[in-house]
């Protein structure tokens, strides 16, 4: 999964400084705005879903 991720220039997969058997997953730069504009709908389906609700609010950074 990560490296079609990472084909399709979302992702990039870069070796950990800490350990040479472990790489380290980021955003692509290329992604940010495509990760930015789903960040945006995801609050608007939060704010439309789950205020009416009053549930609780799910974790943010995940």
């Amino acid at each position: 999964m990560l490296s079609e991720l990472e084909t399709r220039g979302i992702v990039e997969l870069v070796p950990d400084p800490d350990d040479g058997r472990a790489r380290i997953v980021r955003f692509a730069e290329e992604a940010n705005d495509t990760r930015r504009a789903a960040a945006k709908a995801l609050h608007y389906l939060e704010l439309k879903l789950v205020r009416p609700f009053r549930l609780p609010r799910p974790l943010r950074g995940l």
